[in-house]
């Protein structure tokens, strides 16, 4: 029998050990490879799904910032409501917080209100609440002094002139009621006539502070688990670095947590805030990991075991290998195709999908896009060209510059705000937002997907705010705030240019007695009348405001000669001289004047405007139906 030596030397045999000897390297370096593509996705996906964890717990800090000031520009909003009235009562007061809608956009609002400050009672009493809740009436007049952490902060934003945070404590409304609370309390200072408060104002005079009282738990519940449920937060009051107070949390709840074998994530975020300091702490759910952990690695692994397997048949069949490493070639673009699209989406989502085709101009969109802007699925064929169109000419070039500069590498991010005409002609705000999926041989962007979101509702509620605080409510006339934004922006125009202006303060005499013989409904419509009259008076160019009352203001620019000025004041008192017919009576109102020139007789909002009040006061002495100049 011959021995293995011999056996091995044969052809058949060598020939037949050949495929087996190439199959078997095929396999080693396949499976060596495979191992090593495996350890490579697995770390990457580790790393993505560590870069998204982080993502999320910068964007719960963000939203919880962005609930505290939401709350403060609602305080803003109340201040302005005291800058531009003269006496600010219950029912009004009440009327303006409720169009805020505090506890609708917000459950964990408890109340919003006004405490007055006596300075020498050392009190600060409760006058105003919203709403009017048996609770919340409980607390009218009670003096929120009593308390010293309510003090201490009341104080410190008086002497910050900003909205500051008491520490978590139990309201006045919870002792009543017997319930424990997790409550703060919000304050803003409110200065007579002072929007905005400066340490080298000298002339401040406080009212008393606007507050808003709530639980931060149920505050900060409607905000983190609306955005994002596969996390869990937990929000500490670091402030007493002694006595950490956690003020957030899900201990007990039904959320499940980490397994502590299973890669569990964790992040501190600490950040100061309206005088407290806050540590958020942000870790991963089960839930996020299978959400959002990719499962490339193990799709890698497959491929790899099935592509080895293969290659080796084909070794042992001696057949090209460069048609199976053209055809992984191909497999893996895909894959990484595929993953670069479920980057994006979890990066941001909207409502309507748009893809573009860079090299090829072309524009494809989804149906919801369409039905956003009031198509059909089948109505609009969209191309580059028709979305650039769409675009409204005061943000077309923005947006265009936009999309250039994120292209061009100029910009990282391209999202934008921007309206697009829709189908009955109107125009919609949306928020769009996109990245680039795919680059050619060159790195170059070859295509682009993105969303649009609808925010018309969000911009419509930011100029009902804007123009509730910069606008009379009865005339429609700019108030006290923006009469001194449109003064002083006049000042320094005339700083610039040396142009100067001419500033009126009319004072309508006798109007008291309107008042008081046919009602404050005609002297409402009386004074409708004359910030019609005194419109009709002056150019389009001037300012007309009112600063309350029946104090008005002109603002007449370009105009530095008292003949000049004595010529609009003529017309002035002769429209206002005319009888004005109410449903009750037919009256006639008079004016007295004080007229001011800017730079000659003062150069600061203030002097300008108390010297001209002094003036018109001089016109009330000589009889009335007057006017004098400031000399």
């Amino acid at each position: 029998m011959p021995g293995w030596s011999q056996l091995l030397h044969k052809p058949y045999l060598r020939l037949r050990l050949r495929p087996i000897t190439a199959s078997i390297a095929v396999m080693v370096l396949g499976f060596a490879l495979t191992y090593q593509l495996w350890t490579f996705f697995n770390t990457q996906a580790r790393n993505e799904l560590n870069r998204l964890f982080l993502i999320e717990a910068d964007l719960a800090v963000e939203r919880f910032l962005r609930q505290l000031e939401d709350f403060e520009q609602q305080l803003e909003a109340i201040r302005a409501l005291f800058a531009a009235s003269v006496v600010v009562d219950r029912e009004e007061f009440n009327a303006f917080v409720d169009t805020l809608h505090l506890q609708k956009s917000n459950p964990g609002v408890r109340a919003s209100g006004y405490a007055a400050f006596f300075e020498t009672a050392d009190q600060a009493p409760v006058v105003y609440i919203f709403p009017a809740s048996p609770e919340n009436l409980n607390v009218i007049g009670r003096n929120a002094f009593e308390s010293a952490p309510r003090k201490q902060t009341m104080l410190e934003a008086m002497v910050t002139g900003r909205a500051m945070l008491s520490g978590p404590l139990s309201l006045f409304q919870d002792h009543a009621a017997n319930k424990v609370s997790n409550s703060y309390l919000f304050y803003m200072p409110i200065f007579q006539n002072l929007l905005s408060y400066s340490v080298n104002n000298g002339n401040r005079q406080l009212l008393g502070w606007a507050y808003i009282a709530f639980d931060m738990r149920e505050s900060m519940a409607s905000v983190l688990l609306s955005e994002q449920i596969n996390l869990t937060h937990e929000i500490f009051d670091i402030t007493n670095q002694n006595n950490p107070v956690q003020i957030y949390g899900v201990a007990g709840s039904s959320y499940p947590r980490i397994d502590e074998s299973k890669h569990v994530q964790d992040a501190f975020r600490t950040l100061e805030a309206f005088g407290r300091i806050w540590t958020i702490k942000t870790v991963s759910t089960n839930d996020f990991e299978r959400r959002y952990m990719p499962a490339t690695q193990w799709w890698v692994a497959l491929f790899g075991i099935t592509a080895t397997l293969f290659l080796a048949v084909l070794s042992w069949l001696l057949v090209d290998r460069t048609a199976a490493l053209r055809h992984i070639k191909r497999i893996n673009r895909k894959l990484t195709i595929s993953e670069q699209k479920w980057k994006f989406a979890l990066e941001g989502s909207g409502d309507g999908m748009w893809d573009y085709d860079i090299p090829n101009q072309t524009f494809r969109v989804s149906a919801q896009w369409k039905a956003l802007l009031g198509y059909g699925p089948d109505e609009l064929s969209v191309s580059i060209d028709e979305w650039k169109s769409r675009l409204h000419p005061d943000e077309y070039a923005r947006v265009t510059e936009a999309l250039d500069g994120y292209l061009n590498g100029l910009n990282l991010h391209y999202k934008v705000e921007h309206r697009l005409k829709c189908k009955d002609e109107s125009w919609k705000w949306f928020l769009a937002r996109g990245i680039v999926v795919e680059h050619d041989e060159s790195g170059n962007p070859s295509r682009m997907i993105g969303t649009i979101t609808d925010i018309s509702h969000m911009k419509a509620s930011e100029e009902i705010i804007w123009r509730q605080a910069n606008f009379d409510a009865l005339t429609g006339l700019p108030n006290r705030r923006m009469f001194f934004d449109r003064l002083e922006h006049e000042i320094r125009r005339t700083q610039r240019y040396g142009n100067g202006f001419a500033l009126v303060f009319i004072d309508l005499d006798e109007f008291k007695e309107i008042n008081d013989s046919y009602g404050h409904q005609a002297g409402d419509q009386a004074l409708i009348i004359v910030t019609d009259r005194l419109k009709s008076a002056v150019r389009a160019s001037d300012t007309v405001a009112r600063l309350g009352g029946d104090e008005f203001t002109l603002i007449l620019g370009d105009i530095t000669q008292e003949s000049d000025v004595v010529t609009v004041l003529r017309k002035v008192l002769s429209v206002l001289l005319q009888p004005i017919e109410l449903k009750s009576a037919t009256v006639k109102i008079s004016a007295s004047m004080g007229i001011a020139f800017c730079p000659e007789d003062a150069d600061t909002a203030d002097d300008l405007l108390n010297k001209a009040d002094r003036a018109m006061y001089n016109a009330k002495e000589a009889g009335k139906n007057e006017w004098r100049f400031h000399h």
